[in-house]
């Protein structure tokens, strides 16, 4: 009985898929086909989209060189497989293909599709504008990547070329920006750019993120209003905005009848006064002042003043009907009257002494002038009239 023959049959080793780049779907090839290369080197496969099947002769059959070709070609062509979708795997999954030609195909197909593409990469770096609502340096990079395109299509573009692009498309709050950099003496380069527009960015986060209680403005509750002090650091003045009423503690006393239980605004005894100027702000003394020689047409307004500042300072006033200045040597003409007073928040009067124009300078270069100013030395602030402030 004849012994029986055993064929050694040549098993292919195993390969790590691990790293393999993410399945090529017809989009991005040249990203993918880079990635493809890489992982290939680093698994000793790159060959095999490089060499032939090597043929043989009448003096050397290259068995051994064969099988050795036909085992990395048939694990080289299902990494390659592996690496596409389902869609692309169904289409050039045949046998005849081996991994070079497979390779050489794909590039063929795809690698051409966006060489046409790259026609319009001029179009779209010429055309490209940073928006507002996107961070700069992210959009910037965007423009990089324009570059690039450009660049692998031939069309590298000079880096100061480069530098000037970025920083006219930059968004309209960065304008200013813009221009300081075109001002910069030397060259610019496109690292500096880069480090300058972080380092802005940052600076506008920081500034945005800034609690309102450490920005410079200061508020002046008056009754139910809400009164903006002048400061030479606000930019504007805001809207005024309206408080809850207070209910008056239970032993203070009313101002007007000495009972508790209510405020002196609200006293059912208090007879309202006219024929007196009124300025919206409560000083303490002056309880004996005159009432005689008062300007008629006027009402009587007093709400209460809660919070206290500093002497020395402007306050806009939408209470008050007329502009109260202390301070005399601000005055810019003035004229001399006497028997004249104006009724303040506690219900006592105070004294005027003169009225005349005031000129106020802003941080901004401009001047506000204010007319009719009445000459109150008595008074803690300087009143401005909040009804005829747009006006004036």
């Amino acid at each position: 009985m004849a012994e029986p023959i055993s064929v050694a049959i040549p098993i292919a080793p195993k390969v790590d898929l691990t790293g393999l780049p993410d399945k090529f779907s017809g989009q991005f090839f040249k990203r993918w086909q880079q990635r493809m290369k890489i992982w290939l080197t680093m698994k000793g496969l790159l060959t095999v989209i490089q060499v032939t099947r090597p043929e043989p002769t009448d003096t050397d059959p290259k068995t051994a060189e064969i099988a050795q070709w036909t085992e990395r070609d048939q694990i080289g062509r299902g990494a390659i497989l592996s690496a596409l979708s389902n869609t692309l795997f169904d289409v050039y999954c045949s046998d005849s293909y081996t991994a070079k030609s497979l390779w050489d195909e794909l590039d063929r197909k795809y690698n051409t599709e966006e060489q046409g593409l790259e026609k319009y990469s001029v179009s779209k770096f010429m055309r490209y504008q940073m928006v507002e609502d996107r961070s700069v340096a992210e959009q910037t990079h965007e423009i990089i990547k324009l570059e690039h395109a450009l660049a692998d299509a031939e069309m590298k573009l000079p880096e100061k070329f480069l530098v000037m692009s970025i920083v006219d498309k930059f968004p309209k709050s960065w304008e200013n920006f813009g221009m300081t950099l075109k001002h910069q003496k030397g060259r610019l380069s496109l690292d500096d750019l880069m480090i300058a527009i972080s380092i802005e960015e940052e600076h506008r986060n920081q500034t945005h993120k800034m609690p309102v209680e450490h920005q410079s403005r200061a508020n002046l509750i008056v009754g139910k209003q809400r009164v903006n002090k002048i400061n030479s650091n606000s930019k504007a003045i805001n809207k005024g905005k309206t408080t809850k009423n207070k209910k008056p503690k239970a032993n203070k006393p009313c101002w007007n009848c000495g009972q508790v239980g209510h405020w002196a605004k609200l006293c059912p005894n208090k007879k309202a006064k006219t024929g007196q100027a009124v300025v919206n702000m409560v000083v303490g003394g002056s309880s004996g002042a005159s009432t005689s020689g008062a300007t008629e047409g006027y009402v009587s307004v007093q709400p209460e003043l809660l919070t206290i500042y500093e002497p020395c300072d402007w306050l806009i006033d939408t209470g008050a009907n007329v502009h109260v200045c202390a301070d005399k040597s601000l005055f810019v003409s003035y004229q001399t009257i006497t028997g004249k007073t104006v009724s303040m928040g506690n219900s006592s009067t105070a004294e005027v002494l003169g009225i005349g124009s005031v000129d106020l300078k802003f941080p901004s270069g401009r001047i506000l002038s204010l007319k009719r100013v009445h000459h109150v030395p008595t008074v803690r602030k300087n009143i401005i009239r909040g009804s005829v402030i747009v006006r004036e």
